[in-house]
């Protein structure tokens, strides 16, 4: 939904591209670098800032996530970073647990040890296993998405910058979301009409219940981010009022337009641009 590359979505009218058309019209001298990419959840999101953001040459002052979307339903990926042959690289490393005992009985361990010095102490290097986060702490979506944001926002301030989150706006959820529009022939009404069938006939890509596990995932988001200074939930703009949308999941220049506009007036309000 912030992708560059996927310019049939709106016109390469990014709301990245359209945040700085309105910063260069006020004269305000930022230059904004989009590293969205199609697909990211703020787990790929996490891991660009890492890996990548940190080693850019720039005077980087502020990181911002549009998400939400593409955090839902990922409970089942084995690795919530990688995937294709990187995560088949990270799968194939060992982990080798090197504990020397158990923790229970320590002490009479080495009172055996001292009273049988001769005895040569033979340790064992450890059992290799792979893929040891198969044993991983089970989180739900949004607790990972939890995770992640504050994980970035810690970053991002270790960078001397600043992080803002955006709980992003899509078709489907309940409220003005779902409200059809008085052109019941525009395109985004004949778009939302699919969607409220709820049944995965009519759109490519998507599935029977997919509004019900949208609203179930953006609920608790919605709770996560009413909790978090650095959250702006700005899910009820760039509604379906006829032609905002390029697909149920993705605006078009319209809303990419109410989009970034929402996310130029929140860096006013909160002075992060001068």
């Amino acid at each position: 939904t912030t992708s560059g590359f996927y310019q049939h979505y709106a016109n390469g009218q990014t709301w990245p591209y359209l945040l700085s058309n309105s910063l260069k019209k006020q004269n305000l001298n930022y230059q904004v670098i989009n590293g969205g990419h199609g697909g990211y959840n703020s787990s790929h999101e996490l891991l660009q800032l890492v890996l990548n953001v940190r080693r850019l040459d720039e005077n980087i002052k502020l990181v911002i996530s549009l998400n939400g979307i593409n955090d839902m339903r990922i409970d089942n990926e084995r690795n919530y970073f990688l995937h294709g042959r990187v995560n088949e690289m990270y799968e194939s490393q060992f982990w080798i647990n090197q504990s020397q005992y158990p923790r229970y009985l320590p002490n009479i361990l080495s009172v055996v040890r001292y009273f049988t010095p001769e005895i040569e102490y033979k340790p064992k290097l450890g059992k290799r296993s792979k893929n040891i986060l198969e044993k991983r702490i089970k989180m739900s979506e949004s607790e990972r998405w939890k995770s992640n944001i504050e994980s970035m926002h810690a970053i991002s301030a270790s960078m001397g910058a600043k992080y803002l989150v955006f709980l992003q706006p899509t078709m489907g959820l309940e409220g003005i979301q779902s409200k059809l529009p008085e052109d019941l022939n525009s395109e985004d009404a004949k778009m939302l009409k699919v969607l409220l069938a709820d049944d995965g006939v009519g759109i490519e890509g998507y599935y029977a219940g997919y509004r019900k596990d949208l609203n179930k995932a953006f609920k608790e988001f919605k709770k996560v981010c009413k909790l978090i200074e650095y959250c702006i939930d700005i899910t009820n703009i760039a509604t379906p009022d006829g032609n905002n949308y390029s697909n149920p999941r993705h605006h078009n220049e319209f809303g990419n337009k109410i989009i970034a506009e929402s996310i130029f007036e929140t860096l006013k309000e909160k002075n992060y641009i001068k």
